[in-house]
């Protein structure tokens, strides 16, 4: 049965997506490409092949509809497996809005964003050469964040969209870090472009938080929420967090999931 994979076992989504246990050919390379996962996962970081283009390099080229069909995943998954570097993604996400899971989102560590391999999971979303992206694509891309989020409860939230700079607390290893992040605020070796601001302006549209990591402002409204939720009070908004919102919400129907922003399909 084709879906996310998880913990060796399929999980269907509400779209199609090919994995590593439909076609080898999109599995990623243990040792080069991934590790065994060791810590909690609590983030998503986004990626873009190509970064941005424009002054800055913080703007991405988006064009209407989808895009066309570039065979992405296994074009992406033969680089990353022979290109010698510890380079990866555990999902992909193609012009024309097809998916690929190239790992175990729940076992595998994939190399994508430094010092956050552990805790999160990578996704790269196709860009053309001129940097293009589609909306469609995008709106898929939301749609797997969705997924994802509601599967692991992790927190809707993303650093403020003016500020797509490496955050200290998410490029240190983001051990007191949850929600959405981009690859700019792990590492300035690809730039702000990586994934640029028009995925996060996607989010921001459908209801996701907008907080400043860098100066802690998602631990502060987190700490608020935990003392309204009688939770141990330290602003990180992990999985028990997320377990006793959902149980303080149940008589109210809401926060389904321990999540505190809502999305179709929770």
């Amino acid at each position: 049965m084709p879906g996310f994979v998880v913990a060796g076992r399929a999980e269907g989504a509400p779209w199609n997506v090919l994995s590593f246990k439909d076609d080898a050919r999109v599995r990623l390379k243990k040792g080069e490409d991934l590790a065994s996962r060791e810590a909690p996962l609590r983030m998503i970081v986004l990626h873009t092949t190509k970064g941005g283009i424009g002054k800055g390099r913080d703007a991405n080229l988006v064009k209407p509809g989808f895009g066309p069909s570039t065979d992405v995943a296994r074009r992406i998954a033969r680089l990353w497996s022979t290109d010698g570097r510890n380079a990866g993604a555990h999902v992909s996400i193609d012009s024309d809005g097809a998916v690929c899971c190239h790992c175990d989102l729940l076992v595998d560590a994939a190399y994508h964003a430094g010092k956050v391999n552990q805790r999160s999971i990578g996704i790269e979303i196709f860009q053309e050469l001129d940097g293009t992206v589609y909306e469609e694509q995008l709106g898929r891309c939301v749609e797997v964040v969705d997924w994802l989020t509601r599967r692991f409860k992790i927190q809707r939230q993303f650093p403020t969209v003016g500020k797509m700079k490496v955050i200290d607390r998410v490029a240190s290893g983001g051990k007191g870090v949850v929600g959405v992040v981009g690859h700019c605020h792990a590492s300035g070796n690809r730039g702000p472009g990586d994934p640029g601001a028009a995925i996060f302006q996607r989010l921001a549209a459908t209801g996701y938080e907008a907080l400043d990591f860098a100066a802690g402002e998602d631990l502060r409204v987190w700490e608020n929420r935990q003392r309204m939720i009688k939770a141990h009070v330290d602003g990180v908004a992990g999985e028990q967090t997320a377990n006793l919102l959902e149980d303080f919400g149940s008589a109210q129907g809401k926060y389904r999931g321990g999540l505190w922003v809502p999305r179709p399909g929770d």
